[in-house]
């Protein structure tokens, strides 16, 4: 019984590793999309900056295409960038506390398995 412990703590942790692992996928998955959207709010606000101020400008909603003036779409656009911004860092952080604590787990796998003559997962 005593024997087992070991085993099972090390299954434990590997499952945990798995877990992470699977987090920071999904994080790097939202992180790149996060970081698309960004670039593409920039992109749009730097056009719509370089046109005259009484140009027609017509923005999204729903199915439908609505009037807009250049200096409201501008504002929407800068604090559409400000909110990606803030959820870039966030998933930034996060990317970082997880890739921290995978590198920690994995240091502790591997130190169990070693401890454990390194056939304890396959058994």
């Amino acid at each position: 019984m005593v024997e087992k412990a070991p085993a099972e703590v090390l299954r434990a942790k590997y499952k945990k590793f798995e877990e992470l692992r699977a987090q920071l996928n999904k994080i790097l998955q939202a992180e790149a999309t996060t970081a698309r959207s960004l670039e593409e709010a920039k992109t749009v606000l730097e056009e719509v900056k370089k046109l005259p101020d009484d140009t027609e400008l017509y923005k999204q909603v729903g199915f439908v295409l609505v009037p807009v003036k250049k200096e409201e779409l501008v504002k929407e656009l800068e604090a559409k960038i400000e909110e990606l911004e803030a959820l870039r860092a966030k998933y930034e952080k996060m990317r970082k506390e997880i890739e921290e604590d995978l590198n920690r787990l994995m240091e502790e796998i591997r130190k169990l398995a070693q401890s454990q003559g390194g056939s304890v997962l396959g058994g």
